[in-house]
């Protein structure tokens, strides 16, 4: 296209030649008495030469004026670039654990940076990589200085992410807490805040931060079921008497009742105290509504208010459950409790047919004193000693807050 434009061109200025020149004619200018005669060509070739010194005097002006502003953005663009290669050499150099060289690097172009907390931030990240953490706060208290309060908040939020890694939980609470209560709606520094309170304990705080999280909608709803579980089984496992028990009980929400977490701890609780009975209807529902295999094995250790009911349910689990080693040593507990030797043998033998197990061994051998059977229960001893040298690994209960009995 522009070859096609630039044969049009030529072509007209070629004919417009042509004729000028076969009839060059005369432009004349007339000024009262007074009157100039030029050839036309003369004429055209002066007004071009004219129009060409004038564009070219315009352009001269315009880039004369132009040239400090110029001059300003070719170096903003030059201190940029010098700024972003010393961010990103400090990023590789943070990757590869260097970490004296990554804090000089993020040091070096301080000055020149638009957000120099970023810069800061790097360079304390350095310092928590190899340990010094006063240097490490050091770096964040001299950004804070004159920061705004957009850079005040990331550089309060980062430095309690570093102190959460190096396990300063208390320290980070004390960053964190102010932050929540001034920024509310920061769902990442509450989500933070409740971790923080959660490792060191402080329950009563981690069940104020839960209402925020749930007005809030910082965490979703499996989250927070799973969080409000471990905050009432704490303050269930805090309780140090009858009444104080019952009225962290009542605090649960009815969903966490027949809870693996909840609903062991406050068995648990009422075990210590002797009531057994009042355990036992409570782990039946728990163990009824969702399978755990903790609240089974301890299912198996109470006598509860109706032994033979209780035998009776654990029984029924069998069902979907019948190669299951924790109930069936769990149903030989209750069925020995019972005196129903031979029911309790079938039990243990079949548990020890699908895999060794400790309790299953230990409670055979019980089994066989009682009934005055000695030689059975020495060659017992013998037949766990060769399976456990042989079988290296113990097919134990799931791991789980209730501790058994």
């Amino acid at each position: 296209m522009k070859l096609l434009r630039w044969l049009i061109y030529a072509v007209i200025f070629g004919i417009g030649a042509f004729y000028l020149f076969r009839e060059p004619g005369q432009a004349v200018f007339v000024y009262g008495d007074w009157s100039v005669e030029m050839p036309l060509a003369l004429f055209i070739f002066t007004v071009i030469i004219a129009t060409l010194l004038l564009l070219g005097l315009y352009f001269g002006i315009s880039f004369l004026i132009r040239a400090p502003r110029r001059w300003r953005v070719w170096r903003e663009r030059r201190r940029e670039l010098k700024v972003r290669a010393s961010m990103e050499q400090t990023i590789s150099l943070l990757a590869r654990g260097e970490w004296r060289e990554a804090e000089k690097a993020a040091l070096k172009n301080l000055s020149g940076a638009r957000r120099p907390e970023l810069f800061r931030i790097l360079a304390s990240l350095a310092c928590q990589g190899r340990g010094d953490f006063d240097k490490r706060d050091d770096h964040i208290t001299q950004a804070l200085v004159g920061a705004n309060e957009s850079a005040s908040n990331t550089l309060r939020f980062s430095l309690a992410r570093m102190r959460v890694a190096a396990g300063q939980w208390k320290d980070a609470r004390d960053i964190l807490d102010p932050l929540v209560n001034r920024l509310p709606d920061d769902t990442e520094a509450l989500r933070m805040l409740i971790g923080v309170c959660e490792r060191i304990d402080a329950w009563d705080r981690v069940g104020e931060l839960m209402q925020t999280a749930r007005s809030a909608g910082a965490i979703d709803k499996s989250q927070l079921h799973i969080l409000e579980s471990r905050y009432h089984a704490h303050i269930i496992q805090a309780a140090t008497d009858d009444d104080a028990l019952e009225a962290a009980w009542k605090a649960v929400p009815s969903s966490l009742h027949t809870h693996e977490l909840v609903a062991g701890v406050y068995a648990r609780k009422w075990i210590e105290r002797g009531h057994e009975d009042l355990a036992e209807p409570l782990l039946r529902a728990a163990i009824d509504r969702q399978w755990s295999l903790p609240l089974v094995d301890l299912y198996g250790r109470i006598a509860g208010k109706d032994p033979v009911k209780q035998l009776s349910h654990a029984e029924r689990w069998l069902d979907a459950h019948g190669d299951d080693p924790i109930l069936l040593v769990a149903i030989a507990r209750l069925c020995m409790k019972r005196s129903l030797w031979g029911q309790a043998q079938f039990h243990l033998d079949r548990c020890l047919n699908i895999a060794p197990n400790p309790e299953a061994y230990e409670l055979l051998y019980a089994l066989h004193k009682q009934q005055g059977e000695a030689d059975k229960a020495e060659a017992l001893c013998g037949i766990a000693v060769r399976n456990w040298a042989e079988n290296s690994v113990p097919v134990n209960p799931a791991e789980s807050p209730v501790v058994p009995l």
